[in-house]
Parts: structure tokens; C-alpha cells; sequence
């Protein structure tokens, strides 16, 4: 005659799942995060090489953070004959992939049908737009592709072997989330926003003669009030930090790997929410790893 299990046994066995579960469940979410991670530096160092191969075609110039003379039918209308383009299209036939554009840690891109950002009634249209004009990686524009403004915007673009230091200059780094960060919407109005969901700034941003050095490091910085913690980009020139208080950054060499705030501040005066914007200022030029001249 088979024994059953009695009611204690059968507890004993549910209580032991439980403590399993409770103990791997962590386990596997930490595995998650840390494949999204790998995911999302994947996704910069594609992008490193996508606009490494366009400098080579393009007489060695690096990518211009936006460039008003394009082509491009998905790019935003300035006047009938001129249309404005970010990086993020420039490089798209090098990767040939709008995912690239969007970080596995973060709420992906959305087709918007109305309002900003939306093209047209034409969803494909709109789903490329939404990855193009809302990514979630920026490129380090300030120094490689700097903007002025005398009536006419304007925009440069570093040639790359006038880099200086490329294995310790920032090329493209993780950014905030315009989906939660309310970017689109800030008052600058749409060129400015392009740019802004397009870049990540360096940590004496407010000391560059940059037309579109915007973002902020510094504890006073309070436009984009919607951003609330710092691994979304607050106080961290829109640099954004979801694993572990990490970023994946690629460097203008072509390698990447993961920094930390106070890694990618080297060199400079910045203290975790203790200095004001306008106060930060390049304090150890071998350190500093943003600007080219160094």
C-alpha cells in the first residue's frame, strides 16, 4: 500500500520552493539586467564603428550632430528644400538597425501619430522616427560637433584624426530618456529638442561656447524638472546610469566600457551635488575625457 504525503510534509516541501524561489528570483533578475547591459554596450560600440566608417567615407570627418542640409525623408522640414537630419540618421546606413538606437534598460521608443515627433499618419514612418529623434544614446557633440548660432545655425564637425586623445575622448554614451525625462517639451522649441534628445554634454558644460550646451552636471540645474533621479541624466549632463551606477561609453578609438559618474567627471571640479553648474570647471586636463583640445 503506497504511503501519501501527510499535510506537514507537503508544507515542508512548499516552504522549500518558496526559499528557493526567494533566493533565485534575485539571481535571475540580476542575470537580466546584466545581459541588458551587454546588450546596451553592443549597441555603442556599433554605433562607434557605424560612425568611425562614415568619417571614412566622408573625407575623415566625424558625423555632425545635425545637419540642416539633408536629404532625408524622414527628417524634420526647416524650409521646402531643406530638411534637418541628427547623427542618428547619418549613421543608420552603417548599422542598418534602429534598434541599436535603443537602450535595453530603458523604456523603448514609441510612434507618435499626433503632436511632436509625429511625421504622418504612416506608423512605419513614425516608428523610424521615434528612434531616430527619441534615442536613448547621445553623441558627445560639444567637442566633436559643436554649434554656434549668428542669425543662421550652424553646425562643425572634428575631423577624426584631429582628435587628440581618442582612446580617452568620449564618442557616444548612454543618455536620459526623452519618454520620461519630458524632453521633447521643453521650451527651446523643436531644433533645439532634436539636438537635446541627440547629445550628452560633458561636465563644464556651462564654461563651453557651445550654441547647444544645455544639459548641466551641477546641483542648481532645474529646467527639465521632470528628471528625477540621477540614472535618467539629472545632474549628469544627460548622461544616464541604470546599471549599477554605470554607463556603457565608447571612446573615439573605437573601444567602450562602463564609467561611473565620477569616472566620466575626471578632471574636473564636479562633486556629486555639491557644485553648481557655472563652477565646474576642468581641473586635471591629462584626466578630462570630453574635450579633444586637451
Amino acid at each position: 500500500m503506497k504511503r501519501a504525503f501527510t499535510l506537514i510534509e507537503l508544507l515542508v516541501v512548499i516552504a522549500i520552493i518558496a526559499i528557493l524561489a526567494a533566493i533565485l528570483f534575485p539571481v535571475f533578475a540580476q542575470a537580466k539586467a546584466a545581459a541588458k547591459a551587454a546588450a546596451s554596450i553592443s549597441n555603442v560600440k556599433q554605433m562607434s564603428l557605424g560612425a568611425l566608417m562614415y568619417s571614412g567615407d566622408s573625407d575623415d570627418n566625424l558625423p555632425l550632430a545635425g545637419d540642416w542640409s539633408s536629404s532625408d525623408p524622414d527628417a524634420v522640414p526647416r524650409t521646402a528644400d531643406a530638411r534637418y537630419a541628427s547623427w542618428t540618421i547619418t549613421i543608420q546606413p552603417y548599422m542598418k538597425n534602429l534598434e541599436i538606437l535603443a537602450s535595453p534598460l530603458t523604456s523603448r521608443p514609441v510612434p507618435r501619430t499626433t503632436g511632436y515627433g509625429a511625421a504622418s499618419s504612416n506608423l512605419a514612418l513614425n516608428q523610424r522616427q521615434a528612434f531616430t529623434r527619441f534615442n536613448t544614446y547621445g553623441y558627445n557633440a560639444a567637442y566633436l560637433s559643436p554649434s554656434a548660432y549668428d542669425g543662421v545655425y550652424k553646425m562643425y564637425s572634428l575631423s577624426a584624426t584631429a582628435v587628440n586623445r581618442p582612446a580617452n575622448t568620449v564618442f557616444f554614451a548612454e543618455k536620459s530618456n526623452p519618454l520620461t525625462s519630458g524632453l521633447p517639451n521643453y521650451h527651446y522649441g523643436a531644433f533645439q529638442a532634436y539636438l537635446q534628445t541627440s547629445s550628452v554634454e560633458p561636465p563644464d558644460c556651462a564654461t563651453v561656447p557651445d550654441f547647444l550646451c544645455y544639459f548641466g552636471w551641477g546641483n542648481d540645474y532645474l529646467p527639465f524638472t521632470s528628471i528625477t533621479t540621477e540614472a535618467e541624466g539629472k545632474f549628469t549632463g544627460g548622461v544616464a546610469f541604470r546599471n549599477a551606477g554605470t554607463c556603457p561609453v565608447a571612446y573615439v578609438d573605437g573601444h567602450v566600457k562602463k564609467q561611473t559618474m565620477g569616472a566620466l567627471a575626471a578632471g574636473t571640479t564636479w562633486a556629486k551635488g555639491t557644485v553648481a553648474d557655472a563652477n565646474i570647471t576642468i581641473s586635471d586636463a591629462s584626466k578630462y575625457q570630453w574635450d579633444y583640445r586637451n
